[in-house]
């Protein structure tokens, strides 16, 4: 099963987020290009602690791309699975705890392999990544990135996501997010509502 946030993430205050949503993912691709190609100053109190006058300091936005297990599962005989509902259902099969463990997804996370969690979100959040990115650091770490992306949650400052997979996401939600604690940009004008008092994640 999905493994509970630790002490320490769950005493971490949520930052301020912005949810960008768009209809497809080639939009999102281009969201992230357009972010790698500016630079950020870091908050004026920043500068003015760590910094003479005359120095500017630049900060890596904490970008983190939210998507569907078919976007995101590294286990290959899942994902050759092909179609969303297939892959959902599989998944969830392989936690059950009938199933025997060298049965299970060996990339769930796990009290066994925390620091590998931990090692997904520090890169996660060093650098702008794309959705393919988060798929190709999974696989380099040996973690679920569908999983272990939310252990980056409440790091995150701008979370960038499929308007198809956040709507799920509300109807099934992950309550580490609240969306009180959002600001959610929806491109091309959609009209969609989110309830006061709903949940946001994936």
């Amino acid at each position: 099963m999905i493994p509970a946030l630790s002490k320490d993430e769950l005493q971490l205050e949520d930052e301020v987020k912005i949810f960008y949503c768009s209809r497809t993912h080639s939009q999102l691709t281009q969201f992230v290009h357009e972010l790698r190609r500016v630079d950020f100053p870091a908050p004026w109190r920043d500068i003015e602690e760590t910094y003479a006058v005359d120095q500017i300091s630049q900060v890596v936005i904490k970008h983190l791309p939210l998507a569907s297990r078919k976007n995101l599962c590294i286990n290959p005989k899942v994902a050759k699975l092909g179609n969303a509902p297939a892959i959902n259902e599989r998944c969830l099969e392989l936690q059950q705890p009938e199933i025997p463990k060298d049965h299970r997804c060996p990339f769930v996370p796990n009290k066994e392999n925390e620091a590998l969690v931990s090692d997904f979100r520090d890169h996660t959040l060093a650098s702008i990544r794309d959705i393919e990115d988060l798929g190709i650091l999974g696989k380099s770490i040996g973690i679920c990135p569908y999983y272990a992306v939310r252990s980056s949650i409440k790091l995150s400052e701008v979370c960038a996501a499929a308007l198809t997979d956040i709507l799920w996401a509300n109807e099934n939600a992950d309550r580490h997010t609240s969306l009180p604690a959002l600001v959610t940009k929806v491109s091309q004008r959609s009209s969609w509502h989110f309830a006061q008092g709903s949940y946001i994640g994936c």
